[in-house]
Parts: structure tokens; sequence; C-alpha cells
């Protein structure tokens, strides 16, 4: 039941980007970014680095270990894939829940996050393992 309400509290505190002013084109940045199918091995050495949840050097990557991290693991972050509108709604939603970030840092959170976790980079896929023995009835 918890889960649900975590939910639900995420969904209503989230903008719709459907809505629009009338007369206003409706917006293409949705928040449920689907993300690419991709091999890492296929990828360029930073985007492979990036999948794996390596904070590239930057201004932001500080941070994210500062700030986000009081909360977050760095890799609940970088899990992430939202364009870059949807990470400054984000980083503006955590500060509402008491994120310890001024205005300009938060600005440079979202640019850093927005630039590098973007829907077009692959998911990280866990690999799968046998279950260790005596797990499972009967094995």
């Amino acid at each position: 039941m918890i889960p649900a309400l975590v939910v639900a509290a995420v969904l209503a505190t989230s903008p719709d980007p459907s809505a629009a002013p009338s007369g206003a084109p409706a917006a293409q940045d949705s928040l449920a970014a689907t993300p690419v199918s991709a091999r890492v091995e296929d990828l360029d050495p930073l985007r492979r680095k990036l999948v794996k949840g390596e904070l590239p050097e930057a201004p932001g990557k500080q941070l994210v270990l500062a700030k986000c991290s009081i909360c977050h693991s760095t890799e609940y972050v970088t899990s992430n894939r939202l364009t870059p509108k949807q990470w400054q709604a984000n980083v503006a939603k955590m500060r509402k829940f008491g994120a310890p970030l001024t205005d300009e840092e938060a600005a440079v959170l979202a640019e850093y996050l927005g630039q590098h976790w973007t829907p077009d980079l692959p998911e990280v896929r866990a690999k799968p393992v046998k279950p260790p023995k005596g797990a499972l009835p009967g094995r």
C-alpha cells in the first residue's frame, strides 16, 4: 500500500506535460521517457561510463555527490532517463522536498543531469544469476 501512495504523491506533484495553454501545441516532453535498447559495448566511451553510473567530471558532479546523495545513491540518480526539461522539474520538486540547493546550484545540477542522463541513453540491465543453493524450494 505504501508504494502506491508514494507513486500517487509523485504523480500528483509532477507537471502534466500534455497541458498547454489554449492555442499552444501540446508539450512533447513526456514524463514517461522510453529508454532506448542498445548494447553497452556499441556505445562511445563516455556513454558507456554513463550507463554504468559513472559521474563525468563537470561542476554538477560535486552537486550530485554533495546534495543528491544526502537522500539518494548515485546509482539511483543515474538510473533515471529524463529530458533536460524533466530534470529541471525533478530538481525543482526535490527542492520542495527539502534538497538544500540554491537557485544557481539547482540550475547547474539540472543542466548536468539533463546533459548526460537522457531518454536516448540505454538503461542498465542486470545480469541474471542463479539463485543460491537452498533459496528455492526443493533445490
